[in-house]
């Protein structure tokens, strides 16, 4: 039953949700090696002046000081994106079943959406990432297929903007009994991996004004769930090596995301259609990587030990960031965006690099998201 095998269109037309392919590397842990600094262009986009870069001087998370240009501060996925279909030979897993992959079920997939707000799968190669030899040559390629695939996507807010509410979602009484994945397991998972067999991104989004003299909380929050992808599966019981999986399981072991350490990453990008929407200055952030650090927080439940949510809490991210997002809000409602995340590779070990997990969603009207507190 459910999460597992191909997705036909007849599947898609009734409800399953799918995903992507999955990659023929595989996966063992990376030794703890010495950050190479890489080259200070990025050939394939243009160069960033780091130095005199108004975003190095203006947002404390993510940052500039330390590590690439390519890792700016300005998600442009917050934004818009015109939506692209993942091809049919690109979907790989399916829900079967009637029950959401979601406990809070606010989003539907694009199959049986009949708004204008839905989500879909989003093939990896729709990134660029860093590849092998990049501290050399600062070339990118097309990442190889993700090693999640999103099952669910779900934009919330908290009762009367109630930020505790947003937060660990885990602990929420709607994830009580919420297990699925331990029937549907894709050919099984092992805790001696050292990866969780199902992944939870929750983006803490503002939505007010941030004109003031203090940070305000989250009021909305854009959740995936993401299950490990039977390719990756079979990977990490060979022993083949991968090396996002290894870069992967040294995050989750550390259980801290840091500068200097094992760094989390997202990814957003934008087509040409949807950039028209933004001013000119805003552009050419496009599609570059974000360090997500101190913002950044992995949470366990004593009762879900094979479930990790990384809660990521934009509201601390810099002035310029939050007042781009309450500023094309609008965008966002009308257009679709792709974000994904992987860990970033830094040594020839760790490289080439790869998305961890990817999803698109299209229509997100954040002021008109789910009340999380009247779900039953």
């Amino acid at each position: 039953m459910g999460l597992c095998g191909s997705t036909s269109k007849h599947q898609l037309a009734n409800g399953s949700k799918g995903a992507q392919p999955q990659p023929s590397q595989t996966a063992a842990p990376l030794p703890e090696e010495s950050l190479v600094k890489p080259a200070e262009t990025l050939p394939e986009t243009g160069e960033l002046p780091v130095a005199e870069s108004a975003f190095n001087q203006t947002c404390p998370e993510p940052s500039l000081d330390d590590c690439d240009p390519e890792d700016v501060i300005f998600e442009a996925s917050f934004l818009a994106e015109e939506h692209a279909a993942v091809p049919d030979d690109h979907v790989g897993a399916s829900i079967t079943s009637s029950p959401s992959a979601s406990p809070f079920d606010s989003v539907q997939h694009k199959s049986v959406s009949s708004s204008s707000l839905f989500w879909s799968e989003l093939d990896a190669a729709e990134f660029v990432v860093r590849s092998a030899g990049y501290a050399q040559h600062n070339r990118k390629e097309a990442s190889a297929p993700a090693l999640y695939d999103c099952v669910a996507v779900d934009v919330l807010r908290g009762k009367d903007g109630a930020e505790t509410e947003l937060t660990s979602l885990l602990h929420h009484r709607k994830m009580d009994g919420f297990d699925w994945w331990r029937e549907d397991d894709c050919g099984g998972w092992d805790d001696a991996w050292g990866v969780p067999r199902v992944l939870v991104v929750n983006s803490l989004l503002p939505i007010h004004s941030p004109v003031g003299w203090s940070k305000k909380p989250p009021a909305c929050s854009m959740v995936a769930f993401f299950r490990l992808s039977k390719t990756a599966r079979e990977a990490l019981k060979s022993g083949q090596h991968i090396p996002q999986l290894g870069l992967w399981q040294r995050l989750v072991r550390s259980g801290v995301s840091t500068r200097d350490g094992t760094s989390f990453k997202a990814i957003g990008q934008l087509p040409a259609a949807s950039l028209s929407q933004l001013p000119s200055f805003l552009q050419g952030y496009n599609g570059k990587p974000a360090l997500i650090t101190y913002t950044c927080k992995l949470i366990r439940h004593k009762s879900l030990q094979d479930v990790l949510e990384i809660d990521i809490d934009v509201s601390q991210w810099s002035f310029m960031v939050r007042q781009s997002l309450y500023s094309y809000q609008d965008v966002l409602a009308e257009h679709a965006f792709h974000l994904g995340f992987l860990v970033e590779g830094r040594t020839e070990t760790e490289l080439p690099e790869q998305m961890l997990a990817t999803f698109c969603i299209r229509g997100a009207d954040l002021k008109a998201a789910v009340d999380l507190g009247s779900l039953k």
